[in-house]
């Protein structure tokens, strides 16, 4: 069996162009080390049967959070007759996708060492599941297909996306008789095994533009599956009109409305065009074009992580080395912006012959950020990496020793100047909470003898 410690294995793009245009969609918000399409089981493998089982269509995992996506893409008949062709698309679409993401969140929860990235179970999933008891599972179909016909049904200029009724639960769906039932819409398909996610060719685009984050998207998850469990009755348009209501409402279903009193909240179609034709997103487009640093820097590291071509450590594995950038990667673009805009700044003010560096705060209140520009001056590159590396090291105990509230620390460094031509990054985390006060001893001895930080002020982001 092979050990996935860099990219000797084949990271699948997708069988087929739906799954494929998923992979896509999905290695742009999730990056290359947390999104795995096409995993597969060695249920039923034996000696003379070598060929696992498909797992899903595409996995991801980051922390303690698990997003199973299943992704089918069915043809749908017009037989004019609305109600038959919506029942027996969904049987096929929509409650098969559900029935495999089901079976792989058991097979993840019962055999999660037991997962491979090859039909030959040969090369194993490279990242550690966490355990069972502290996952967070996210069930995501996406069914494709449907919307010429639901265009049809609905006319009006409808986007053809499916609408949004909560209580539609399990085979309700396919049964015109309940009350308030319409085809081409989803509520909850099957409640008792937990809430599914189903989304179409209309809207995943658009979710996963706009939500383009780790962070950002199981937010909106959580916040959607929350308004479906806490009021009777929920009714949108569309799952873009809820995505166009929620970033309108500061990404939030909280406001916008008064939850006393309410047994029924409808969000209208037109609602996610409200939004994209609105001053907030048009500002907000704006704002976020300046985290594109942010971005490349994590593509990069990750690029390297998967490849095995960091300047160190590549026989540690993929595992570990995902573990150390996490937390860059979990940040939501808002805070990616800020980042990005202290992180430019300071190459731009630092000469080239200055050591100087900043803390910044994370929005995970237990993460601190250093950032450092180093001088070249007349290193060898081989040196200067190791010598930068070093001040790295020494900066982050420093913050840690006058941050005592940060668990974790992670270290960012870059060439001095915003001239210095050629640019590299240095990342590093530490894991600080088992400090002492022999480390916060020795941190106070490296900040007074190298005059590090040593101008911090509590209400200061800025110091050298």
């Amino acid at each position: 069996m092979t050990e996935s410690t860099n990219l000797d294995w084949h990271q699948s793009d997708g069988l087929n162009k739906s799954e494929q245009h998923l992979a896509k969609l999905c290695s742009e918000t999730f990056l290359r080390l947390w999104h795995y399409p096409n995993l597969y089981t060695d249920k039923g493998v034996t000696k003379h049967d070598h060929q696992g089982k498909e797992l899903c269509d595409l996995l991801v995992v980051f922390d303690n959070h698990i997003l199973i996506f299943s992704d089918k893409n069915c043809d749908i008949n017009d037989t004019e007759d609305a109600a038959k062709d919506w029942c027996r698309w969904y049987r096929k679409a929509i409650k098969k996708s559900a029935d495999q993401v089901f079976g792989a969140e058991r097979w993840i929860k019962k055999y999660p060492d037991r997962i491979f990235m090859d039909k030959q179970c040969q090369v194993p999933f490279p990242l550690n599941i966490p355990p069972i008891e502290e996952c967070v599972i996210h069930r995501i179909v996406v069914a494709s297909g449907a919307k010429n016909r639901a265009e049809k049904y609905f006319g009006g200029g409808s986007s053809g996306s499916l609408m949004q009724l909560s209580w539609l639960n399990g085979d309700e769906h396919l049964n015109p008789a309940t009350e308030n039932w319409y085809p081409f819409a989803v509520g909850q398909v099957a409640p008792e095994k937990g809430f599914v996610h189903v989304f179409d060719e209309a809207n995943i685009d658009i979710l996963l533009s706009e939500l383009d984050t780790i962070t950002d998207f199981v937010e909106y998850l959580v916040a959607k599956e929350g308004l479906f469990k806490s009021l009777p009755m929920v009714s949108a348009g569309s799952e873009e009109d809820l995505l166009g209501f929620y970033l309108l409402n500061g990404g939030s279903f909280e406001e916008g409305y008064d939850r006393k009193g309410f047994g029924h909240v409808h969000i209208p179609e037109g609602e996610w065009l409200a939004y994209y034709n609105s001053d907030v997103r048009r500002h907000w487009q704006a704002k976020i074009s300046a985290s594109a640093y942010f971005d490349s820097l994590l593509d990069i590291v990750s690029e390297h992580i998967v490849t095995g071509t960091l300047l160190q450590e590549n026989d540690r594995g993929i595992a570990y080395h995902e573990r150390n950038i996490r937390l860059l990667a979990a940040e939501p673009r808002h805070h990616r912006v800020m980042l990005t805009e202290a992180f430019l700044k300071k190459i731009e003010t630092t000469p080239a012959n200055v050591r100087s560096g900043f803390m910044f705060p994370s929005s995970n209140p237990a993460v601190l950020y250093v950032y450092l520009c180093f001088p070249l001056d007349n290193y060898t590159r081989e040196i200067y990496r190791q010598e930068r590396q070093a001040c790295l090291t020494a900066y982050c105990h420093v913050a840690k020793h006058l941050n005592s509230h940060a668990d974790y620390i992670v270290g960012i460094a870059t060439e001095s100047s915003r001239d210095s031509g050629l640019r590299s990054e240095d990342i590093i985390s530490f894991d600080m909470r088992a400090w002492t006060e022999e480390d916060d001893a020795n941190a106070k001895i490296i900040m007074d003898e190298y005059k590090i930080f040593t101008h911090h002020a509590a209400n200061s982001i800025f110091t050298s």
